[in-house]
C-alpha cells in the first residue's frame, strides 16, 4: 500500500458474541503514515555521448540532463556524482583520474575540461574516440535518501 499525504486513522468497534448470548466489545484505532520514501532514476544505467570539440560550446552540456522522481509528494530530488570517474579500460592512461565531467544539481552532466587538450595530452595511450567514461552518480532527496545509477560517456572526435 503506498500512501502519500501525512496521517490518517480509522476508529473500529469490534464485538464478538459467543454461543450462550455472551458479548465483549472494545475499540481500535487503525492509522496509516506516510513514509519517506527514495528517489528513483528514470533508468539505472544512462547513455550519453559528447564531441571533442564541445568545449567551444558555451554551455558545455553532454546530452540531456538525467532523470530521477521521488514518490513523495512535494519532495524535490538533486543530483550528485561520484568524485573518481575513471575510464572503463583498465589501462595505464594518464587520462584516467582527471576530472572531465561534472553533474549540477538538477542533473546536466557539464564538461570541466577541454576535450581537444585533453585528447592531445592523452595521446599515444590508444584511440580517444574510443575513450568511455563510467561514472556513478546519486538521486537524493530532502529526507537524505537516495538511489544510485551509472552514466556512460562516449567521446566522439569529430562531429562531421
Amino acid at each position: 500500500m503506498d500512501y502519500e499525504g501525512g496521517t490518517i486513522s480509522w476508529t473500529l468497534e469490534v464485538t464478538v458474541t459467543d454461543s450462550g448470548g455472551l458479548t465483549d466489545s472494545a475499540t481500535y484505532t487503525v492509522k496509516l503514515t506516510d513514509v519517506n520514501e527514495a528517489p528513483s532514476f528514470s533508468s539505472r544505467v544512462m547513455h550519453r555521448s559528447t564531441y571533442q570539440t564541445a568545449w567551444a560550446e558555451d554551455d558545455k552540456k553532454v546530452g540531456s540532463a538525467v532523470e530521477g522522481t521521488d514518490p513523495d509528494d512535494g519532495d524535490s530530488v538533486t543530483f550528485s556524482i561520484k568524485e573518481n570517474m575513471y575510464l572503463d579500460s583498465g589501462s595505464d592512461n594518464p587520462c584516467i583520474n582527471q576530472q572531465v565531467f561534472n553533474l549540477t544539481t538538477s542533473g546536466q552532466l557539464r564538461l570541466m575540461i577541454d576535450l581537444n587538450q585533453w585528447a592531445q595530452s592523452c595521446d599515444g595511450y590508444g584511440d580517444v574516440s574510443m575513450i568511455r567514461y563510467n561514472m556513478t552518480v546519486y538521486a537524493t532527496d530532502s529526507a537524505g535518501l537516495t538511489d544510485e545509477g551509472v552514466i556512460r560517456v562516449r567521446v566522439v572526435t569529430s562531429n562531421q
